[in-house]
């Protein structure tokens, strides 16, 4: 077009120089951290991130979501998964600030001042305080793991060796379980 070559994909997605050739993936590849280099990422596949996510920075991927930096994340705005996963090799230390939102699960070492609507389950390591937590179900996994602080609103279950603490800061489990009456009603219906 205008006497220049103009390549059109058949889809969206990041674009990889491979020796003679281009190709799009649905993996977006970040080597280093989010911050005023890339800025904020809004992808529509899987987004991997070798460092971190600095203080008031997004991600928002399609797919699954992957942040390997050794520490983890803190402050930032919000981190959200479409239809996937979010893995966090280190913790969250979200400052009364951080968004965690996915549609799947989430699997983090710990959880520290920060709120997540998560529609699968929560999987901690270690610990979780003054958090806001909304899920199916939330497991802390260690055998010394920790509960203190905030709320925790499930609908299956919350595993954890210790909740609350002797300090009496607020520690609010709610377990929403299943309505008996309503289940009967359901199963009575498909047998007739």
């Amino acid at each position: 077009e205008d006497g220049k070559d103009v390549l059109y994909a058949l889809k969206t997605g990041a674009v990889y120089n491979l020796a003679d050739s281009i190709a799009v993936y649905d993996v977006l590849e970040l080597k280093g951290n989010v911050d005023f280099n890339t800025g904020n990422i809004d992808f529509n596949g899987y987004v991997s991130i070798k460092g971190s996510v600095e203080e008031n920075f997004s991600v928002r991927a399609g797919k699954d979501i992957e942040i390997s930096g050794e520490y983890g994340i803190g402050g930032v705005n919000t981190i959200e998964s479409l239809e996937g996963n979010i893995y966090v090799r280190g913790g969250i230390a979200g400052k009364n600030r951080a968004r965690i939102l996915c549609r799947k699960n989430l699997y983090v070492k710990f959880l520290s001042d920060v709120e997540v609507i998560c529609e699968g389950s929560v999987f901690v390591g270690f610990y979780v305080r003054n958090s806001t937590i909304r899920a199916r179900q939330v497991v802390v996994d260690s055998p010394r793991g920790q509960i203190v602080g905030g709320i925790i609103n499930a609908d299956i279950k919350v595993e954890c060796a210790d909740i609350g603490n002797w300090m009496e800061t607020r520690t609010q489990i709610i377990v929403h379980g299943f309505n008996r009456s309503s289940l009967q009603k359901r199963i009575e219906g498909l047998t007739v």
